[in-house]
């Protein structure tokens, strides 16, 4: 999965409104590429940095149903 997919998927599930949507989907997506940047090296190529840093958000689902509480 892309970071790209996550939040879509992410955004899927949010059930708040439109405005607040926005501002966690900003949040979260600013979070992960920091997290993709921190563990981007030579030898570490994106797509790996991609999935360890979504592997440290866990599954999309467990953060919207964080959100929508």
């Amino acid at each position: 999965m892309t970071l790209s997919d996550y939040l879509a998927s992410l955004a899927g599930e949010l059930r708040v409104g439109p405005f607040r949507r926005r501002r966690i989907l900003a949040e979260v997506e600013d979070h992960l590429r920091a997290s993709v940047d921190e563990r981007l090296a030579p030898d570490v190529p994106r797509y790996e940095a991609e999935e360890a840093a979504l592997a440290r958000f866990g599954p999309y689902e467990d953060l919207a149903a964080g959100f929508n509480r």
